[in-house]
């Protein structure tokens, strides 16, 4: 009697152990998954930036592109365009520039909604030294238009002699 209580439990025990190793392969098959899932989500720099950039680049005959961000709480990245090829190794900030400079708005699911260019207006809204003043918070920044020729003549031109 006491031998066919115990054969029970121990029945009950290895099927619940062989259940839960199939749990567990069908688990780590899945995290597998998800981690190949993972390598192929989008990024926005690459997937969105780059592709503008390359974009108003061949539009606009320049010979070189350089990306600039993330950064700051807002996540402002910035788009440099030349005439001076990178292969050139004169730094972007000795040249002659065009520049745009991005953020990235988002709706209430997560999915990207538009990007918004900095206006070059700023406001008093955070004073210097806060964290806002810092991340650039004060900068004002408006919908960018879907057209590349619009996207195209908000382009700031910066010139710069070389040193």
């Amino acid at each position: 009697m006491l031998q066919e209580i115990i054969n029970n439990y121990n029945d009950t025990r290895n099927k619940l152990m062989k259940e839960k190793e199939v749990i567990e392969e069908k688990i780590a098959r899945l995290q597998k998954k998800l981690k190949k899932n993972e390598d192929k989500r989008p990024y926005i720099i690459q997937d969105v930036i780059t592709p503008l950039a390359k974009l108003i680049k061949s539009r606009c005959g320049f010979k070189a592109y350089e990306i600039y961000g993330p950064f700051g709480i807002s996540c402002e990245t910035s788009i440099y365009f030349s005439n001076v090829g990178k292969d050139n190794h004169i730094a972007i900030c000795d040249v002659e520039t065009w520049s745009i400079t991005l953020q990235y708005a988002y709706d209430k699911v997560g999915n990207l909604s538009h990007l918004e260019y900095w206006t070059g207006e700023m406001t008093k809204d955070y004073a210097p030294g806060t964290i806002g003043y810092l991340n650039g918070l004060n900068n004002v920044y408006k919908e960018l238009p879907m057209d590349i020729d619009t996207i195209i003549s908000l382009l700031r031109h910066t010139t710069r002699k070389d040193k």
